[in-house]
């Protein structure tokens, strides 16, 4: 994210703040995320941890209650494929940002080798059931208006997941 001493960042969908820990300590740090169990862990870790320069918030990240033009950096990771609306949520990611912010998405996405993504679309009615779509296509989200891709990567065990760094344009 190369986040920097003063920057605000927001962390969607940070569940338990596995990540938190590794943020700058002088960056101010917001995670939502729409579950108060997944969040009561990542204060607990927080708390261990000393972290005093993280918020915490239940939100919807497809509908969050912060102001326009407000974060300088944005994780989401994991969490373009358990939204019901994908695009609301990247529409909500652009409102929030200021403009020129860097947004770094981490998420499965459709595998491009068709037969891959033919056994993806086989099982997407089972993972659904769980709240994940397994078959969900990289190209909308990298097509997304008012976002500049800059990077689309391989991530994680095998390459499977892809990270997708973009700059908000306004």
């Amino acid at each position: 994210m190369e986040a920097i001493a003063g920057e605000s960042v927001l962390e969607v969908g940070v569940g338990t703040g596995l990540s938190l820990p590794h943020w700058d300590r002088e960056c101010k740090i917001t995670g939502i995320d729409l579950s108060p169990e997944m969040l009561d862990r990542a204060d607990q870790l927080c708390r261990r941890h000393g972290l005093r320069n993280v918020e915490l918030h239940a939100m919807d990240a497809q509908n969050m209650d912060f102001p326009d033009n407000q974060f300088d950096k944005i994780a989401a990771m994991y969490v373009v494929s358990v939204v019901d609306d994908p695009g609301s949520l990247l529409r909500e990611i652009h409102r929030v940002a200021k403009p020129g912010a860097r947004v770094v998405i981490i998420n499965h996405f459709e595998h491009r080798h068709p037969w891959v993504r033919k056994v993806e679309r086989t099982i997407a009615g089972v993972t659904g059931l769980i709240g994940f779509n397994a078959a969900l296509p990289v190209d909308p989200v990298i097509e997304t208006e008012g976002f500049r891709v800059k990077e689309v990567l391989p991530a994680n065990l095998l390459g499977y997941w892809t990270m997708i760094i973009a700059e908000v344009e306004k």
